[in-house]
């Protein structure tokens, strides 16, 4: 079954159309409407397409995964898989009608709505513009349209398709999917070694007019610092030790930090950014705060979570020097930094608080704040820890990488392979890595190291690839995909790669 560039933009607008903003129902249905079209296909109907409508009983949702599996010839196998939930549409403001409905909205665009740049790009006939067109929904048609294709005949090797909720959340879809292939592939007698993932792509100006692939994914960790205060009231700022004010500094040495910007074959990991930051006043009054609170994302390729902590506290104690010398002339107690792991081994007991039912990241800061307040009740301290578990940075095995710079470099078209996909994304939770054997990274990770875990290592070591739609603006109202690759380009590339990596495969 062979889609024309039509039939794959026009399943790109079906699956835009149902709203599956990440931690709804439309996720569900989402999957459900792609299980139903594998299902209907010529392939499923004369019994050579196997589907699946897997569900997590770990998830409060609910939400399913969807499978599908051609047999074929041999031992290796491929799977093509894509996320089809999405960020919400709020920001599209006066243009939230059109949002799920990419021709309305490119019309729109192109007569100006989003100014006069936008409205050349609507205008010309290559753009589409909607929310989910480039992340990733283009890039899950395409993979789709790939695997039909390929599955047609009687392939050398076993191909799979796969379709996950939650990647903008926290991934329970690909974890489901990885323990279920850890079940599937032995009694199905074959190995699957690589993954080919169709999420977004784009370029910075600096590589603009060629395509880019990628042979691995970035990891990602959200360390964080935990300020205690000493409270004055406003009037009197010398007897006490502002928080946020201290925390501020340390966060004006952390955001945009090039110290912590990791790289890999010359290529700069997005430089960390704040997420969070705030005091833990419930309410006014004139009395400053107690403790001040804040994470940050920052990405990491080669070096380990530890290294990224260790320059992580560096940065942080520049921020306390900072902060004390500009308010020397008010001679304030000083401001010690430790990690989560020395304020561990120095606590006199450890009495962690209740935090059933909490989110992570508030989970996480309460043991900081209670282990603060046990071990120093009247002094003004920092605490860098990790604030969320561990997404590791993955990367393919050479002969994954020749694969597909071989299948690329066939194609045609302006290409570039790099080693780490530079956003975060479900490959890291297929592949091996080493990040899981960091014992820094436990640590200092409050949850892990009172009895949690840092996350669970996937079992399926299959070598990760990034294959997927080029535009701008994900989650942004600007978001576009172009149109020729994702529709026509891609869909052929995929098939070609998905055939180089099952022949290079291989199997022991």
């Amino acid at each position: 079954m062979v889609l024309s560039p039509r039939e794959i933009e026009d399943l790109t607008l079906e699956l835009v159309g149902i709203q599956s903003v990440n931690g709804t129902p439309g996720e569900a249905a989402a999957v459900e409407f792609l299980a139903a079209r594998l299902r209907e296909s010529p392939l499923a109907r004369r019994g050579d397409l196997k589907v699946y409508l897997l569900s997590s009983p770990q998830d409060p949702l609910h939400r399913p995964v969807v499978v599908a599996h051609r047999p074929g010839r041999g031992r290796s196998g491929v799977l093509l898989m894509g996320h089809i939930d999405t960020v919400g549409v709020d920001d599209y403001l006066d243009l939230e009608d059109d949002a799920l409905r990419p021709h309305n909205l490119t019309e729109r665009i192109a007569q100006g709505a989003l100014g006069a740049e936008m409205a050349a790009l609507a205008r010309s006939g290559d753009w589409l513009f909607g929310r989910g067109v480039l992340d990733m929904k283009s890039g899950v048609a395409a993979a789709l349209a790939a695997f039909l294709s390929l599955a047609e005949s009687a392939p050398d090797g076993h191909l799979l398709f796969a379709a996950t909720p939650d990647e903008e959340g926290s991934s329970h879809g690909v974890r489901v999917l990885d323990a279920w292939l850890a079940e599937y592939l032995p009694a199905a007698g074959f190995t699957l070694g690589a993954v080919l993932n169709t999420d977004y792509t784009t370029s910075r100006p600096d590589d603009a007019g060629s395509f880019h692939a990628y042979a691995g994914s970035t990891g990602k960790l959200l360390p964080a610092v935990y300020v205690q205060g000493i409270p004055s009231h406003a009037a009197e700022p010398e007897r006490g030790l502002d928080p946020s004010a201290a925390l501020a500094a340390i966060t004006s040495e952390v955001a945009y930090s090039e110290v912590l910007r990791d790289a890999a074959e010359g290529d700069l990991a997005p430089p960390p950014v704040t997420l969070f930051q705030r005091d833990g006043k419930p309410f006014y009054d004139v009395q400053t705060a107690l403790y001040a609170s804040a994470y940050y994302n920052l990405f990491h390729r080669q070096r380990t979570p530890g290294e990224q902590l260790e320059r992580f506290v560096q940065q942080a104690r520049r921020g306390a020097q900072a902060f004390a010398e500009r308010t020397v002339a008010l001679s304030l107690p000083p401001l010690r930094v430790i990690s989560f792991a020395d304020l561990a081994q120095a606590a006199p007991q450890v009495i962690p608080p209740a935090v059933d039912g909490l989110d992570v990241r508030e989970a996480a800061r309460r043991i900081v704040a209670s282990l603060v307040a046990q071990t120093f009740p009247d002094e003004p301290v920092a605490v860098c820890y990790f604030a969320g578990p561990l997404i590791p940075s993955v990367e393919s095995a050479p002969w994954a990488r020749l694969a597909l710079e071989s299948a690329v470099a066939a194609a045609g078209v302006p290409y570039r392979v790099h080693r780490y996909y530079p956003y975060i994304s479900d490959l890291s939770f297929l592949a091996e890595s080493r990040d899981w054997d960091d014992a820094a990274f436990v640590e200092n990770y409050p949850l892990a190291a009172f009895g949690g875990a840092a996350g669970i290592p996937p079992r399926s070591q299959l070598a990760p690839l990034m294959l997927g739609p080029h535009g701008f603006g994900a989650h942004q109202r600007s978001e576009r995909v172009l149109r020729p690759h994702a529709f026509e380009i891609l869909p052929r590339l995929l098939h070609s790669t998905a055939e180089e990596l099952l022949r290079a495969q291989p199997v022991g």
